[in-house]
C-alpha cells in the first residue's frame, strides 16, 4: 500500500478513534512498503505516541540500534531516509503506542516496513 506524501517520500499515520466503540487506534498504512533511498515521516493524529523501531540501524541512514522517539498529538516525526542496498523483501517491524488509549496501535497486521 502507497502512502501519501511528496515523491520519494512515505508518510505514516498513527491515527486513534475516541468515538467507535473500542476506541481503535491504528496505523496507516499497517504495510508500509519503502525503497532504497526514500524518506519516512510519521504522523499523530488525536493522540500522543511512542514509537520503537528495532533495528532501525539497518533500516534508515544514521539510524540508532532501537529508535524510540515520541510525536505528540498532530505533530510529525523527523525525516527518516532509507538506507540504500537493502534486502529486497526484507521486512522491518515496529511498535506504536498510543497515549490516549494506554495502548498499542494496529495495522492490517502488527505494522512493518518492507523494502521493495
Amino acid at each position: 500500500m502507497k502512502a501519501s506524501g511528496q515523491s520519494g517520500q512515505k508518510r505514516v499515520q498513527i491515527i486513534f478513534n475516541s468515538r467507535s466503540v473500542r476506541k481503535s487506534r491504528f496505523v496507516n498504512p499497517g504495510r508500509l512498503c519503502v525503497k532504497s533511498g526514500e524518506e519516512v515521516i510519521f504522523e499523530a493524529k488525536n493522540t500522543t505516541t511512542t514509537i520503537w523501531i528495532p533495528n532501525a540501524e539497518e533500516l534508515f541512514e544514521n539510524g540508532e540500534k532501537h529508535l524510540i522517539f515520541d510525536i505528540e498529538n498532530g505533530d510529525k516525526s523527523k525525516t527518516f531516509k532509507v538506507e540504500k542496498d537493502l534486502e529486497r523483501g526484507k521486512e522491518y517491524p515496529y511498535a506504536v503506542y498510543c497515549e490516549n488509549s494506554d495502548d498499542f496501535a494496529e495495522g492490517n497486521t502488527s505494522p512493518r516496513m518492507i523494502i521493495e
